[in-house]
């Protein structure tokens, strides 16, 4: 009978080792599940990365809150890769990349990339990425960026021909943008800022299918037909929701019977937007003080945001999360941080990990408030785009 050692005992659990060992290595042993989780999700990164079309570097986020690189620093975006992610966005072909590379080209510059309140969103998008030790360039490069913004300069650029002029030496697979005459649009419509207005007050504490159909009905009972509904989604400047519509059903019939019940209104929204109407007819609200007189001008930024925030905080029925919400989406106003919004909120805790005085950690709107300021304060004059980015920031893993 063999004596039982403790130097046996310790040799055969080395040798046992070793054998598993190899055989992990050979690929005979499968790994434990969370090894094979942390494979997949980066296997899943990269490929993601690799099959976007606004960045070609692959991108991936540590579970750490504070995004960084295997190096353990945030990786960096410079203008020039804002530049080539921005017009990616909004259509110029990744044919013409040298041209963007270079950005020598003379018709280079007629891309417009000013928004609509008048600032450059390539100056945003490089000062965001750089500030606050880059924290936010990881979440730049997976989610691109803001989609309302791009939306914009699709609309206010256009393709005027292929590189060359019709000189003989065009480049089939580029084209050149240039601006939209932003005078001839504005003649067009006199209240964007007026439907924009409707909408959000419309779809106030509602779902986002749940607001659509409000508006719509809104749009049928003013417009009459409900054909306004479609034009008003595919293109702002064709919809007959106006002042006057709204205020000649209140001359001609009852509020009630006519416009709210019809609408599908709570009777708070449908006197805030009748109120909307009557300061819109009586000039104390307007596109142009709202928005400016120009989308290409330094104009669009005349009126400052407290002077904007205190007439529409005047009307009943418009708070300052409305007020936030159509400076930063509709006005493009460029230092908007919606404090009273819960998912800004969540995304910044979630972002730089802290936590606050509201339930299971949360940050609060009014005790919290300073504490979100701060983290935010490096962003500005853009903290409409880091704003923006906290909503991104509740979908990183």
């Amino acid at each position: 009978m063999t004596r039982t050692t403790r130097a046996s005992v310790h040799a055969a659990a080395a040798a046992a080792a070793a054998t598993a060992n190899s055989k992990r290595l050979s690929g005979l042993v499968t790994p434990s599940p969370k090894r094979k989780r942390i494979q997949s999700n980066a296997s899943c990164t990269n490929n993601n990365s690799t099959s976007s079309s606004r960045c070609n570097r692959k991108i991936a986020f540590p579970s750490s809150p504070l995004s960084t690189d295997s190096k353990g620093d945030n990786p960096s975006l410079c203008r020039e890769d804002i530049q080539k992610l921005v017009f990616s966005c909004i259509g110029v072909e990744e044919e013409c990349d040298t041209v963007v590379n270079s950005l020598q080209h003379p018709n280079f510059n007629n891309i417009n990339t000013n928004t609509l309140g008048g600032w450059c969103l390539i100056d945003g998008l490089t000062h965001c990425a750089s500030v606050s030790g880059g924290i936010l360039a990881p979440v730049i490069k997976k989610y691109g960026p803001p989609l309302f913004y791009i939306d914009h300069l699709q609309k206010t650029n256009k393709i005027l021909s292929s590189i060359g002029g019709g000189s003989g030496d065009e480049d089939p697979n580029c084209s050149v943008y240039v601006s939209s005459d932003y005078s001839t649009l504005k003649n067009k419509d006199k209240y964007r800022s007026f439907r924009d207005l409707c909408r959000i007050v419309s779809g106030q504490q509602l779902a986002g299918p749940a607001a659509k159909t409000i508006y719509s009905r809104l749009l049928s009972v003013v417009g009459g037909s409900g054909g306004g509904a479609k034009k008003d989604d595919d293109d702002n400047t064709t919809s007959t929701l106006t002042p006057e519509g709204v205020l000649s059903i209140i001359r001609k019939g009852d509020m009630e019977t006519d416009l709210r019940a019809p609408a599908g209104l709570s009777k708070a929204k449908c006197h805030c937007i009748v109120e909307i109407a009557r300061n819109f007819q009586n000039g104390t609200l307007s596109d142009e003080f709202l928005l400016g007189s120009g989308e290409n001008s330094s104009n669009s930024a005349n009126n400052n945001d407290d002077e904007i925030r205190s007439r529409l905080l005047d009307i009943k029925g418009l708070g300052p999360w409305s007020v936030d919400m159509f400076l930063l989406f509709q006005c493009h106003r460029s230092n908007i941080l919606p404090i009273g919004d819960l998912a800004v909120r969540n995304g910044t805790s979630k972002l730089w990990n802290v936590k606050g005085n509201a339930k299971k950690g949360g940050l609060c709107p009014k005790k919290d408030a300073d504490k979100i300021k701060d983290l935010h304060e490096p962003f500005a004059p853009y903290r409409s785009i880091s704003s923006y980015y906290m909503y991104k920031c509740l979908d990183l893993k």
